[in-house]
């Protein structure tokens, strides 16, 4: 068979994490059914090490926006799908080709598409949302199977949706691969400035992530604990510029430079080494398919404080401490009890050492051919 898997999207961020290590786990397992990868152009994607059944398209300059994507998408595809003559399509981005001439595997991972709390995008942002939601919404319909990566989205998204249980499947990201561990080889790449010890955060910046309420929270406890100096780092790139604005302003008006670090998109090669020297990790987003980051800081052994969600709740099970992501008090509640209980985050390192062990991206991909390649009952 042949399999086109739609990566337009693998820009930044959890997309390109998703490719780099689904795409080498499925070549390891699969070198008979032929795979064309379609990428935009100076995609991070790595391919490099892919088999021979895994070829790449470029799609040139005419997906360089979000709108000539969906363009492209609905348009363009749908006749190279005719000339490659494609089986099956698998889109992992939430929308897909409606007018696709093969059956289409949908893969749902953007939870702000189908959420119900207010939008806060503005302008330009908020109109492509809305275009996204709708065209997500048509695609869930179109598609013959669907693949989530958390049950708890697979149940809410599919009730939302009202999608066929049937069609539908959770399958957890794996975690590992690219992923360097002490003794490995170090980046030729220059390590980021970062102090000696603080409390951490990784995720690219979009107003779900919740990074306002955290900066607040972290705000209040140092101004009333003004013994603790330990810094707060932020890690991730900016993907809402609006937002984005929002952390720097309250950060300058509050003279909190160099207490809250926002340390921007570093390389992946170095993430190991910027957990290592966390003494905790924080997870405020309240709108998660998965939260990647946070199996990444249990397998470094720091113990995790996340947001109180059904998604986290599931993936990280008694392995953290959870707070309402929407009560400030309570955040910096849990941020205290861990900066001070040292044998509670023993405990919780200890158990996130041994949970992040329960996901690997082996287990992900032969998942995932089982949804491509679905066994006749």
């Amino acid at each position: 068979m042949k399999i086109v898997i739609n990566a337009l999207s693998a820009k930044i961020g959890g997309g390109v994490t998703y490719f780099n290590n689904l795409l080498p786990a499925l070549g390891g397992l699969d070198r008979d059914n032929e795979y064309l990868i379609l990428l935009p152009p100076r995609s991070p994607v790595q391919i490099s090490s892919l088999p021979e059944n895994f070829k790449v398209i470029r799609s040139g300059r005419l997906t360089v926006s979000p709108l000539l994507r969906v363009i492209y998408e609905q348009l363009l595809l749908p006749f190279i799908l005719i000339r490659e003559k494609a089986d099956l399509l698998y889109s992992p981005a939430d929308t897909t080709t409606l007018a696709s001439p093969c059956p289409i595997v949908l893969a749902m991972r953007n939870p702000a598409l189908y959420t119900k709390i207010p939008l806060q995008w503005k302008g330009r942002d908020r109109i492509r949302s809305l275009v996204l939601s709708k065209l997500a919404r048509l695609s869930a319909r179109r598609a013959d199977r669907i693949i989530f990566v958390s049950e708890s989205s697979r149940r809410e998204i599919s009730a939302r949706l009202s999608l066929d249980p049937g069609k539908t499947r959770a399958i957890h990201h794996g975690f590992g691969s690219g992923f360097r561990r002490k003794g490995d080889p170090i980046p030729k790449s220059k390590m980021p400035e970062f102090p000696p010890e603080y409390i951490l955060s990784v995720s690219t910046i979009y107003w779900y992530k919740n990074y306002l309420a955290l900066i607040r929270a972290y705000h209040s406890l140092i101004s009333s604990h003004p013994e603790i100096r330990i810094p707060l780092v932020i890690v991730g790139g900016n993907a809402d510029e609006a937002y984005s604005r929002k952390l720097t302003d309250y950060i300058s008006r509050n003279n909190l430079s160099g207490r809250v670090i926002l340390a921007g998109s570093i390389d992946y090669s170095w993430l190991a080494d910027v957990y290592s020297r966390a003494k905790m990790f924080v997870f405020p987003s309240y709108l998660e398919t998965f939260g990647h980051p946070s199996i990444e800081a249990m397998s470094s052994g720091i113990p995790v404080a996340a947001a109180r969600t059904g998604v986290m709740e599931e993936i990280l099970g008694d392995a953290a401490v959870y707070f309402d992501p929407a009560n400030l008090k309570e955040m910096e509640e849990k941020i205290k009890l861990l900066l001070d209980d040292s044998n509670l985050r023993c405990r919780l390192v200890e158990k996130g050492i041994k949970r992040a062990k329960d996901f690997s991206w082996d287990k992900t991909a032969r998942e995932t051919l089982d949804v491509l390649f679905p066994r006749k009952k």
